[in-house]
């Protein structure tokens, strides 16, 4: 064999070689029924998450009380023989059909009006006062919300708008149609009482505003009320961050209600 056949013949089987552990090696195609990425693994994560936040705020602004989880079945205890080994449970005899009583006919459901009614005039709805004293003795449903704002300014920045989409989802699904609500400004005691009420006012309008132009909620089903630090929650300690806070009172909801979650 010629010099150059002998070269010859180990590269073309180097490149074969070659070739063979590319095709194992390197990553099949992508096809319909492969498994989700990471990506849209961690974005249908966060999705579920945004739509259980948005479902617990119109439970508590419901004021449906949250049902425990259900218990774990108890543990049948096993009967024994005389020599102490067990036997199994019995079924327990079947009813006698003759002495059964009959099950009484299911009630037939109401069928609701198809147009929701519309959202009580100012006039009718809680004073903002009133309506903060019933929230307080939980006569009304009402949530506390953290929403960031930048010292000594009203105006919404990125961090408050991850809690004010969730409100705004919540205040727009077709559960608090017939609600309306007080959106009360509150701040700690730091600085004087006039400014820190003024304040609260312009914030709370701010997030009225907010909620408005971006859900398309009804401007009378919204009222924006500053009260600065008159209402404080940790009365202990005034100058707390959990002072500064915006509060949500559904103003159509004042009876009693047991299990609201606060």
């Amino acid at each position: 064999m010629p010099l150059r056949a002998c070269h010859a013949a180990p590269l073309r089987c180097g490149i074969a070689l070659a070739t063979v552990l590319g095709c194992l090696l390197s990553p099949p195609p992508a096809r319909a029924g492969d498994a989700p990425s990471l990506k849209e693994v961690l974005g249908n994560v966060q999705s579920q998450a945004e739509t259980k936040a948005v479902n617990d705020l119109i439970d508590k602004l419901r004021g449906v009380a949250r049902k425990p989880p259900p218990a774990a079945p108890a543990p049948v205890p096993q009967a024994q023989d005389a020599q102490g080994s067990s036997v199994p449970p019995q079924a327990p005899p079947a009813p006698d059909l003759a002495e059964a009583p009959l099950a009484s006919k299911p009630q037939q459901d109401r069928i609701a009006s198809p147009t929701p009614p519309s959202p009580p005039p100012a006039a009718e709805q809680t004073p903002p006062e009133s309506a903060i004293a019933s929230a307080a003795e939980k006569r009304s449903p009402s949530v506390d919300l953290e929403v960031f704002f930048a010292y000594n300014s009203h105006a919404i920045g990125n961090e408050a708008l991850t809690v004010l989409r969730t409100l705004g989802r919540a205040l727009s699904d077709a559960r608090l149609a017939d609600d309306a609500f007080l959106i009360a400004g509150h701040t700690d005691a730091k600085g004087g009482s006039a400014f820190n009420l003024e304040l609260s006012q312009r914030r709370a309008e701010a997030v009225r505003q907010f909620l408005i132009a971006n859900f398309g909620i009804d401007a009378r089903k919204l009222t924006a009320k500053g009260f600065g630090s008159t209402h404080l929650k940790d009365p202990a300690h005034p100058r707390a961050a959990d002072n500064r806070r915006v509060q949500i009172v559904n103003l159509s909801k004042e009876e009693a209600r047991s299990g609201i979650a606060r």
